[in-house]
């Protein structure tokens, strides 16, 4: 662990930068935060009104902090789990087909509009190629080849 801050204002532990709030920790009384930059830190000190008194500086981590450390960790959530490459695929597949979706739009390709798309059928045979890919994705696909829209 590098950086550790622990706080009793937001009940927080923020650990390497990530932090979580209103956990149950175990802070002692008389404690308003610690400040742990992996080797050494310090003890921020209040009285029983809440008042600051001053700073305790420490060369180890108390066993409360360890175990607010601990608490932390346990409520952290799980990891994502990884994309198989056909699950990515699908993803990219779809993703591709949408930003093709205006080539379905009859202001698009009705022949009486101008301008209207000359190469509707180069990006009909792109989806198309998408689509098989969205369906029956594979780990290492072929993309087919954006169209470039040719206009009247």
């Amino acid at each position: 662990m590098t950086n550790l801050i622990i706080s009793t204002v937001a009940n927080s532990v923020n650990k390497d930068g990530k932090s979580l709030t209103n956990l149950v920790l175990p802070i002692p009384s008389g404690v308003k935060s610690l400040y742990w930059d992996g080797s050494k830190g310090w003890i921020e000190n209040i009285d029983s009104n809440g008042v600051y008194i001053g700073n305790t500086n420490i060369n180890a981590l108390p066993d409360w902090a360890n175990e607010c450390a601990s608490i932390y960790e346990n409520a952290l959530p799980p990891p994502p789990v990884p994309l198989t490459a056909e699950e990515l695929c699908k993803l990219k597949a779809k993703f591709l087909l949408q930003q093709t979706d205006w080539v379905e739009l009859p202001s698009v390709t009705n022949t009486a509009n101008t301008p209207h798309l000359l190469n509707q059928s180069d990006f009909e045979t792109y989806r198309i190629a998408l689509r098989a890919l969205a369906v029956n994705p594979v780990a290492n696909p072929t993309w087919p080849t954006l169209p470039t829209p040719i206009w009247n």
